[in-house]
């Protein structure tokens, strides 16, 4: 049996796995790295065994709770060499990539852009699990794109709230020009049960994300179809597009989310050639929004 120790697992992305997990016969381990001492288990297979970093504030934290990020690793690293597991995933992000206002793709070997205290704190972390690289058979860092799933710390989220609420959605030109990537949960869900499978050694720095990015407004069409299909979808009008876009404080939100931000997931296909992800517009279709 595959040991699985996992922090933050009553987060958003947590309670979700740590079932499906269960639900595939790992052993997994709930680690409250506030309670360290009061872990009991141990690693029934070492050479089996992983440590799953998720614990995080969130992507509003400040400067100030940077160090709490650091410490949470560094807690998590502890634990994981206590118990001897062989293995170390961490959750990072892809706000580590500069969004940008082109087509082009971020990558692994891209040069990080610091542009918040969220993606800061995310560099510092993968820094030091990489100082700590060589005490564990393998190392994992995966820097998922924004995940589609109910979170309220979730910008993506917000998105949906209003297309929840409101009975008229307009559709602004510029959504059907920029292309996103997203991390649908289902995908997410398949990687890490065939991840979990595999013999690694080493570092790897892999994007998460789906099969192929998406245009904002057909990420709304795909989720009003499922949640709310009688929602009345409307063409912005340009003029009142282009007014809105220019307001100071709404024009820039609306403006990050008409931007481009690619990710490239070359190296899950290579890692995991068996592995089908599905389209961002396939998932939400099937499995709607958890």
């Amino acid at each position: 049996m595959i040991d699985i120790f996992i922090t933050g697992s009553t987060g958003a992305i947590g309670q979700r796995i740590l079932p499906k997990l269960e639900e595939k016969n790992f052993n997994v381990i709930p680690i409250n790295l506030r309670k360290p001492n009061n872990i009991v288990s141990d690693c029934q297979s070492s050479e089996n065994s992983w440590m799953i970093h998720l614990a995080s504030i969130n992507s509003k934290i400040t400067e100030q709770d940077i160090y709490v990020e650091k410490k949470m690793i560094e807690s998590a690293i502890d634990i994981a060499l206590t118990k001897g597991v062989k293995n170390f995933i961490f959750f990072s992000s892809s706000k580590l990539y500069p969004a940008s206002c082109n087509k082009n793709l971020s990558n692994e070997d891209s040069d990080p852009c610091i542009t918040d205290p969220y993606s800061q704190g995310k560099m510092e972390c993968e820094l030091i699990l990489k100082a700590k690289a060589e005490k564990f058979k393998s190392v994992s860092i995966f820097r998922l794109a924004p995940v589609l799933i109910r979170s309220p710390s979730s910008n993506v989220n917000l998105l949906f709230k209003i297309c929840e609420i409101l009975p008229l959605i307009p559709l602004f030109p510029a959504g059907d020009k920029n292309l996103r990537s997203f991390l649908s949960f289902k995908n997410l869900e398949l990687f890490l049960e065939s991840y979990l499978q595999r013999n690694l050694e080493g570092l790897s720095i892999l994007n998460i994300c789906d099969k192929s990015p998406i245009t904002t407004n057909m990420l709304i069409n795909k989720f009003l179809d499922k949640h709310k299909s009688k929602t009345i979808r409307f063409r912005m009008p340009k003029f009142l597009e282009y007014l809105l876009l220019n307001l100071p404080i709404l024009g820039k939100k609306l403006n990050s989310l008409f931007a481009n931000n690619i990710i490239d997931n070359y190296k899950i296909n290579q890692a995991l050639p068996d592995l089908d992800l599905l389209e961002t517009s396939e998932a939400i279709r099937l499995y709607g929004l958890h």
